[in-house]
């Protein structure tokens, strides 16, 4: 006679794929490693699915955002020779697919959670992601720390530099993850922050 006390799921496992791109993930299923996922790109559209097979009867797999609920539709197929610790009962597989829009800088280190729970007596089988993203640079200003005249920014046409006296300059990045390698360059050749060239000559340097 089948045991009808609930097994409750011991765990929610989470893959994920993209929906949009040609890049090579594209065509694979990949596990959150612990808890992170990605990194993916401003345009990208993950596709996260996450899974329970360990429950009796089969548990209901829905999708939070802290306490709202992004998707609550769920599929149950049948997983041949996968069987209760009883004997008895069969676990069944229960998936749920969850297509996020594409992503925007606003979502890096968005949280989703996977919770499956086939009762309501003990605590449901959670799984917690954080997206990860590769950001491009925002804006790159330039700007004089200390010199002979009036310190500014020179991207702006402030912060004139004095002839014959030094000057020590920032170049400050702003939006990118991870952070970018900055370089000081005057005209072909490489500099390093602290050249004596790159102190007195700066109005003819770039920054890259």
């Amino acid at each position: 006679m089948m045991n009808s006390k609930p097994i409750p799921p011991k765990r929610a496992r989470v893959t994920w794929r993209l929906a949009n791109s040609e890049r090579p993930a594209a065509a694979a299923t990949l596990p959150a490693q612990e808890g992170v996922i990605g990194p993916f790109r401003a345009g990208d559209q993950p596709v996260l699915l996450c899974a329970s097979d360990d429950a009796f009867p089969p548990p209901s797999v829905v999708w939070f955002e802290g306490d709202k609920i992004l998707d609550e539709s769920y599929e149950v197929a049948e997983s041949p020779g996968n069987e209760g610790q009883r004997g008895a009962e069969t676990f069944l597989t229960v998936s749920n697919e969850l297509t996020l829009p594409q992503l925007t800088r606003e979502d890096l280190a968005r949280r989703l959670t996977c919770n499956a729970s086939n009762n309501n007596q003990t605590q449901p089988a959670t799984k917690t992601v954080v997206l990860s993203m590769i950001l491009g640079i925002v804006a790159v200003r330039v700007e004089t720390v200390a010199s002979g005249g009036d310190g500014g920014s020179l991207s702006g046409g402030g912060g004139a530099l004095v002839a014959g006296q030094g000057a020590e300059v920032a170049c400050s990045v702003w939006g990118s993850r991870p952070p970018p390698t900055v370089v000081w360059w005057m005209g072909a050749q490489k500099l390093t922050s602290t050249s004596k060239k790159a102190r007195t000559n700066i109005k003819s340097y770039k920054c890259k």
